[in-house]
């Protein structure tokens, strides 16, 4: 690594990578000691494919991700690139990761430049939104039960979205929430950049969007700064333990978009290992999300009690933070109260912060709402009632085990009621949609579970 007039040292390395090259091709660069700030630039010809692109510390140590979305990264003590995490510089081996995710045939040419200097240099986009940081997933913003809304899939600057964290921010109150995931593509910086623009009527929830080469995974509820590898696919064996691993910190695991059309974002881990299943999509068409909706139906269906939820998916100036968005029956607005009434199926699904809904199953004065459990002899009278608010002309219906029950539309008021009856045993659980005339999914309830209990969706 040659000298420069200026302190800093730099290396040109070159290569080539190729369709049947594997999923992650690491590149080894040495750092020397005393350096205080690292630069790497990628380049290649966007016009012929996509290169994903990351940094690895010595030990295996990870340093930040940029997956396709940027091809420059550099990190200080002080600062870091959107997407990376500022802190020493160690000297010895470090690995560029680079990701071949659309290559021609014929292969596609790179070049890294790396710089160490020896210098702090100027700070980097990154400490825009410098403060205090937050004050971690222990926070609690409200300390009573209630029904609480968030989106838990949104994107920044710090992966591959256009806005900065406090952007978000401001458009997730503008939407009516009460929380936000956080949800990064395979990296956690923007755990802290949130942080440090946290509001103090929004609640943060720590997640990232585990972005593998066969399907995407919202890790929700993680410790503040938590990171979770997505270098595997299910061959090798790793997302067991590690889905295993996440549960048992107090995270929730979901499949995100599991029809999503792009190389690699469709679903192929199977559902042993997953407790919800992310149904309605902001950013996906309508015949993508009723597909998914269809799946988690025929989950339900044989017995496997995975929960449904929505996030919008957001990334730009365009798209719209909080649609659509989960409501969630919660103990307190506190991290892991929000993750374990997610978990529980305590939640529903809404287009807007507009719409309302109440749907309850009454035996004998006994009564169970979205997510609970209404036991009782079989045979034994149950009453179902829905209320939805903020859905004009819309038409509600009611599903169980065997299909579509019951429907009926809920007038013309900006406020309507479904009632219905059965009786225990007809069916293990209902859920209800409600649609406008045109097939627009307004909102989605998670199942109210008669007689027995279910099982839980995942292992523990």
């Amino acid at each position: 690594m040659p000298d420069d007039p200026a302190g800093a040292r730099r290396q040109t390395l070159r290569g080539r990578v190729s369709a049947v090259d594997p999923d992650w091709v690491y590149v080894p660069v040495e750092v020397p000691a005393g350096s205080r700030r690292l630069t790497v630039r990628l380049r290649y010809d966007r016009a012929l494919g996509v290169i994903d692109f990351g940094l690895f510390a010595p030990a295996g140590r990870f340093r930040g991700w940029s997956g396709g979305a940027r091809n420059e990264c550099t990190i200080a003590m002080a600062d870091a690139t959107p997407g990376y995490l500022a802190g020493p510089l160690p000297a010895g081996t470090w690995q560029v990761i680079l990701g071949p995710y659309r290559v021609p045939a014929g292969g596609l040419a790179w070049e890294l430049e790396v710089e160490a200097a020896a210098t702090a240099g100027q700070p980097t986009v990154a400490t825009a939104e410098a403060g205090p940081g937050g004050d971690g997933p222990e926070r609690v913003l409200r300390d009573a039960p209630g029904w609480y809304r968030g989106d838990l899939h949104v994107h920044t600057l710090y992966s591959d979205g256009g806005w900065t964290p406090a952007e978000v921010l401001a458009r997730a109150r503008s939407a009516g929430l009460d929380f936000l995931v956080t949800s990064e593509h395979n990296t956690s910086a923007g755990h802290q950049a949130f942080a440090r623009c946290q509001r103090p009527d929004l609640l943060l929830v720590a997640g990232e969007e585990v972005t593998t080469r066969a399907g995407h995974a919202g890790a929700i509820g993680l410790a503040h700064g938590r990171w979770v590898d997505w270098r595997y696919r299910p061959a090798d064996g790793v997302w067991p333990t590690l889905a295993g691993e996440l549960r048992a910190e107090g995270a929730l695991v979901q499949a995100n978009h599991p029809f999503s059309a792009p190389k690699g974002a469709g679903w192929e881990f199977g559902w042993d290992e997953v407790d919800a299943v992310e149904v309605w999509n902001g950013s996906e068409s309508r015949p993508v999300n009723d597909r998914a909706l269809a799946l988690w139906d025929g989950l339900l269906r044989d017995g496997r009690a995975l929960v449904a939820t929505g996030g919008s998916d957001a990334h730009r100036p365009g798209d719209q933070v909080g649609h659509p968005q989960t409501v969630v029956m919660a103990e307190r607005l506190a991290q892991a109260e929000v993750v374990a009434a997610i978990r529980a199926g305590r939640c529903w699904l809404a287009t807007s912060a507009q719409v309302e809904l109440d749907f309850l199953a009454m035996a004998d004065g006994r009564l169970a709402g979205v997510g609970e459990h209404l036991p009782g002899g079989d045979r034994e009278p149950v009453r179902v009632r829905l209320r939805v608010g903020g859905a004009p002309a819309a038409v509600a219906t009611l599903h169980g085990q065997d299909g579509t029950v019951h429907a009926a539309p809920l007038g013309p008021g900006s406020a309507g009621t479904l009632a219905w009856e059965t009786r225990l045993g007809a069916t293990s659980w209902l859920r209800a949609e409600v649609r406008q005339p045109d097939g627009t999914l307004v909102a989605l309830t998670n199942p109210i579970w008669l007689g027995p209990a279910p099982r839980p969706a995942a292992r523990a």
